[in-house]
This record gives structure tokens, sequence and C-alpha cells, in this order.
């Protein structure tokens, strides 16, 4: 017995060696090949303008690590995102496990690793050039691209909560999976518990909330699931609000829309789809292609990745093409994670029937 837990111990430790390296190798490229888009020292003084100061957490955890620390706030932002990354990680492996305790300790911790390569997919790999034809840009490509006017490379663009918000995602989706087998209060309150801490990380967290109530649907009384979906998001509102009221964030000059805090980019983005370049470099590779098993066993699937896909990355998808920039990677950042578990839980499904 005691060789197995020696044996056990070694091997968690190994894993979380794996885990470690992987995380902070991801980080180290991202630092790399990115460059951040708003000030890091102004967002940990808390004076960055709207809608980017309202992501607080990233922020708070850098201005508290300054003050009991002698690290750089650029240092402080990678160590969190390596973190973020770790977290990503084992938010995925506890998926996995709920998906299927039949798997060995291994196939499970090597399952979840993989999904490292959706996330980083969205804010690491892609190459982000510009093709012109003359002095108009037609597409951004991940290949050399044949005919053309010139290339410009583009940095790829870095924003703390990215990751993080792909972490809680996957941790929010678990919780979400659970409550589907059983509505527990204990489970209703780590999913609520979890979701505020999000919110403070990233706004569109609220777009879990039709997905939540599914999870209840057909456990709880119609008006009671109701109710748990309206309460969530009055919530989120008031917190929303109580965020912008306390920072006095101010404006984004770039606003296009009332309140000067979001752009829009729909019409915008929908005539950059209409260049065959766009999509192929675009949504083609997106979450590593992990839209793919899910399109093609869409049948097989179980009703939880259907759900996955239409109650939250659909609507993840159109809040980001409406309100970000389509060649910036990392706006499908959060529905990328999710199309992992899609994809898992189809790949899983169809398996069992063959």
């Amino acid at each position: 017995m005691k060789d197995d837990s020696d044996s056990r111990s070694v091997a968690v430790g190994f894993w979380a060696l794996i885990v470690a390296a992987v995380s902070v190798m991801l980080t180290l490229v991202h630092a790399a090949v990115s460059q951040p888009f708003v000030s890091l020292d102004a967002l940990a003084r808390l004076e960055e303008r709207a809608p980017f100061q309202h992501r607080l957490l990233v922020p708070l955890l850098a201005a508290t690590s300054k003050l009991l620390t002698r690290w750089s706030t650029p240092t402080i932002y990678w160590v969190v995102e390596a973190c973020a990354w770790a977290a990503l990680v084992a938010c995925a492996r506890q998926i996995v496990i709920g998906l299927d305790s039949r798997l060995s300790r291994w196939t499970t911790r090597l399952v979840a690793l993989t999904v490292v390569l959706p996330v980083s997919a969205q804010v690491i790999w892609p190459a982000r050039f510009r093709v012109f034809a003359g002095g108009v840009p037609i597409g951004d490509i991940n290949a050399i691209v044949h005919p053309l006017s010139h290339i410009v490379a583009l940095p790829n663009l870095y924003y703390p909560w990215d990751v993080p918000s792909a972490a809680f995602v996957l941790a929010l989706i678990a919780c979400v999976l659970r409550l589907h087998e059983a509505p527990t209060a204990g489970r209703v309150f780590t999913y609520l518990a979890i979701a505020v801490v999000a919110c403070l990380n990233r706004e569109t967290t609220v777009l879990l909330v039709p997905l939540s109530v599914w999870s209840v649907w057909r456990s709880w009384p119609r008006g009671r699931s109701i109710a748990f979906g309206a309460a969530q998001v009055m919530a989120w509102a008031i917190l929303m609000g109580a965020i912008a009221w306390a920072l006095q964030a101010p404006p984004n000059v770039e606003a296009t829309l009332p309140g000067g805090v979001y752009e829009w980019y729909l019409w915008t983005n929908l005539k950059t789809l209409t260049y065959p370049l766009y999509v192929l470099t675009t949504l083609v590779p997106l979450a590593a292609g992990a839209w793919l098993p899910a399109l093609v066993y869409w049948r097989a699937g179980p009703a939880a990745a259907r759900a996955v896909a239409i109650l939250y990355v659909l609507p993840a998808m159109l809040v980001a093409i409406t309100f970000g920039v389509l060649h910036e990677t990392r706006i499908f950042t959060e529905a990328a994670a999710a199309l992992w578990v899609v994809a898992l839980l189809t790949l899983h499904a169809r398996a069992r029937r063959t």
C-alpha cells in the first residue's frame, strides 16, 4: 500500500512539473509574440480607460502583488498568466473526469492537456500578417499567398484577462455539467461563487447564464429556472454598474456606441468576411480545428454538447464579431475553450457508439 501511495505521489508530482513547464513555455511564447494594447501600469493603478479597466480581477492582483513584491508590472502579469494556463488544464481535467471516470489517470491528464491547443490558437499561434492589394488591406494570413501587393507584419495583442477568461469558462461549464446531473445547493453555490469572480475578470461571463438555466430546466419548476437566470442577469448588471461607478474610468476614445465604452465592428467584420482569405485564416483555424468534429459528428453528440454550442459558443462568437476586430483572433478565446468541450463531448459519444 505504501509503495502504491509513493508511486502515485511521484506520478502527481511529475504531472505537476509537466503542467508547470507547459504553462511557463506558453506564457513566455505569448510574451515574445505579443505586445500590450493597453498600459499594464495604468491597469495596475486602476487608471486605464473603459471598458478595459472594468475587467478588474487581474489588475487588482497585479496591484496587490506590487505591494508585496519587487517584481516589475509585466512580470506580475506573466506570472498570473502562467497560473491561468495551469488552472485551464486543471479545469479541463475535471471535465474529462466527469465525462468518463473509466479512463486511466494518465489518459485523463493527457486529454486535459490538449485544451491548451484551441486557446493558444487564439492568443498565441496565429501569425498576424495583413495582406494589401495596392493600399487596401484584403485579409490576414498564416502563410504566404499569391498574388499580392505587399505584406505588413502585425504583432499579436496582449490583454491580461484573456487566458484567465478561458479558464473561468471551463470552470463554469464544468459546474453547469454537474448542475445538469443534480442541481444541489452546494453545486449551485459553487457555480455562483465562480461566476461572480469570473465577472470581475470579464463582463462576457454573463453569456453563460442561458446555459446555466438549461442545466436546471429539467430538475426545477419552470418559474424557478427562469428566476435563476433573471437573478443572475440582475446581479451581473448591479456588479458591472458598481464597478463603473467606483472606478470612474476615462471613456474609450474609440467608442462608437453610447456611453463611451464599447466599439461596434459588426458591419466592418461582415464586410471583411466577404474576402475568402479572412474566412480561411480566421475561421478555419478557429479553436485549432475543434469545431470540425463538433460539426461532422453533430448528430452523434450528446445534448450537453449541443447545449454548450448553441447556448454559449454561438452567442459568444456573435458578441465577439460585434464588438471585436475580426483579425484579432483573441476575441474568440472564450468560445474556443467552450468548443474544446463540445468536441470532447462529441468525440466521446461517438467513440462509445462504435
